[in-house]
């Protein structure tokens, strides 16, 4: 059994739960307009081909879902992965919390097959939609895991930096009143190409709060490493982090302050962001400067079909320490 520290719930829904889900509300979906309801034109497609097997054949549902989101090679850039990640489907899909119950729960018995420690992102502000809101969203994963899986699933908020999430009232919301005990950890994730360094008041509020704190951070560029490790030491783990390694002054910052890192090797490869060569250097790099690390898989469901192929996948790959 494994730990994975770095498991996104958006990117790691079983398939085979999503595709139940699909038939079973499959009346009302065949009303929607996609059109309105779909930003991005890879899921609008989707949900057009959902339609149309719905009314045909549902039993072609799974073997398109997994047709269509998993990813055979390396996508073109980061962007491209990102728009074909499943949880415009997931929000479009699910027309009630009982929906939300049924994905969630079938989706954590499957990340439990293989793994027996995981820390779980979620976004609750992804996840909403006209009839969840993002309160019922928190309450219910709350409820479940604490009533069933609190040994072994530690849940994560997940605040985007290019979505509004970092806004001063959402994180004073979050952190003073909102969220309920069972969430011990923040992270903040999205598009690092929108500097943290025009959060500083949100992030003064994060360092002050009760929760233990982590960030996405390093993953395509240098920029905001120095920032959060010179001024937020309350973040003790950097998801990610591979850019650390373009200042040994920093590498020796993270070490004296034994920052964790997750490092997702097979993501880091199938989103287009690095070669086999620089994720084997970065690897090796994690060895000798001793700093503390582990692997993750990040959003599994759509890089390697389901988190219990997601091992084998590394080793298949050559990207074993």
């Amino acid at each position: 059994m494994y730990q994975d520290h770095h498991l996104h719930f958006e990117g790691s829904v079983s398939f085979q739960a999503l595709a139940k889900l699909l038939e079973k509300n499959s009346n009302q979906l065949l009303q929607t307009d996609v059109k309105r309801h779909f930003s991005h034109l890879f899921n609008r497609q989707t949900a057009s081909d959902i339609q149309i097997i719905l009314r045909k054949e549902k039993r072609d549902i799974l073997s398109y879902l997994t047709k269509r989101f998993v990813f055979k090679k390396p996508a073109k850039n980061l962007r491209e992965f990102i728009s074909r990640l499943p949880t415009d489907v997931i929000r479009w899909s699910c027309l009630s919390v009982d929906d939300l119950e049924f994905l969630f729960t079938q989706s954590v018995k499957e990340y439990l097959k293989t793994h027996n420690d995981i820390e779980l992102l979620f976004c609750p502000r992804a996840l909403e939609n006209l009839s969840i809101s993002e309160e019922e969203v928190v309450r219910l994963f709350n409820s479940i895991i604490k009533s069933k899986y609190s040994k072994k699933i530690r849940l994560v908020l997940s605040l985007r930096r290019d979505k509004g999430d970092l806004s001063l009232k959402y994180v004073k919301r979050c952190t003073q009143n909102y969220y309920l005990d069972c969430i011990k950890k923040i992270d903040i994730s999205g598009d690092e190409g929108c500097s943290l360094s025009k959060f500083k008041a949100s992030l003064d509020v994060l360092s002050a709060s009760r929760f233990k704190l982590s960030t996405h951070i390093g993953e395509t560029s240098v920029n905001d490493i120095d920032f959060m490790l010179k001024n937020y030491p309350r973040f003790t783990q950097f998801n990610h982090g591979v850019y650390i390694f373009h200042d040994k002054g920093l590498v020796k910052i993270a070490k004296e302050r034994n920052i964790y890192f997750t490092f997702c090797p097979l993501s880091s490869y199938y989103t287009g962001s690095m070669s086999k060569l620089q994720i084997k250097k970065v690897l090796s790099n994690f060895l000798k400067y001793d700093l503390n690390f582990s692997l993750g898989s990040d959003d599994p469901a759509i890089i390697c079909g389901d988190l219990s192929t997601h091992w084998a996948t590394i080793k298949k790959e050559g990207f074993i320490i």
